[in-house]
């Protein structure tokens, strides 16, 4: 069975209003893989979320750290989220 393909034009607004986040976004990721050695001394096996390049919650597991980013009133949506660990491992949220 073959399934069509859909492409969909983006308005420019909204790429306008997106593309600050996704610069933002891959800045954080590049920020982490940049610092992993730091990270793994200070974080081993936590999990973290990042904002603007700092380190604004640890916690031991996922639900902890989204938990802690909600109870504050804020959406994990907007922090990159990464499980600091020498295995590599990859999470899809």
């Amino acid at each position: 069975m073959k399934t069509a393909m859909v492409i969909r034009r983006v308005p420019s607004s909204e790429v306008r209003r997106l593309l600050p986040l996704y610069k933002e976004h891959n800045r954080d990721q590049e920020w982490i893989f940049e610092n992993m050695e730091v990270l793994l001394q200070k974080y081993p096996e936590l999990h973290i979320a990042v904002k603007n390049e700092k380190i604004v919650y640890s916690g031991n597991t996922i639900d902890e750290l989204i938990m802690l980013i909600e109870a504050d009133g804020l959406e994990p949506e907007n922090f990159v989220i990464e499980f600091i660990t020498p295995k590599s491992t990859s999470f899809l949220l």
